[in-house]
């Protein structure tokens, strides 16, 4: 069975991740562990030997149940941050993700099982609540042309 890439370097634990950005309506689609107090985009870990794209459609397969579309990376994101006592250096590739037709209204994504809870939200809303990683609220709006690289440290 293939493993997560997920590693410790020295004093981080290092992971390759991928995430989607499912916008339909003015809202984006964000999830959340239930036992946690912030949003993330869905997603997951890259497996090995796994290309990024590759691994954004399972983990929706996974999660979601829909066999989605990943049309381009969007932002290629280094993520210094402390999480659980615990440094964490993370890259992380995100899609622009389309819903297959079949999944026409916005109730039709809206729970997901493995203690995940998903939400649609409005863009608008997003800067008031606590989407991880920070830079998400402001460029989720409009999505930038090429691919943008950022990094974060927090």
């Amino acid at each position: 069975m293939p493993r997560d890439v997920s590693v410790t370097v020295g004093a981080h634990l290092f992971n390759l991740r991928v995430a989607a950005i499912i916008r339909r309506q003015g809202n984006v689609l964000v999830n959340r562990l239930r036992d946690q107090d912030f949003w993330f985009l869905p997603g997951g870990r890259v497996q090995e030997g796994e290309a990024t794209r590759e691994a954004l459609l399972r983990e929706l397969r996974e999660e979601l149940g829909a066999e989605c579309r990943a049309h381009r990376p969007v932002f290629f994101h280094e993520n210094f941050f402390r999480h659980d006592g615990k440094r964490f250096h993370e890259v992380c590739v995100y899609y622009d993700v389309e819903l297959p037709p079949d999944a026409a209204t916005l109730s039709d994504v809206s729970a997901a099982d493995g203690g995940i809870d998903l939400e649609w939200l409005e863009l608008t809303q997003l800067s008031s609540i606590n989407l991880q990683p920070p830079f998400l609220p402001s460029r989720l709006q409009t999505l930038p042309l090429g691919l943008e690289h950022v990094v974060s440290r927090n």
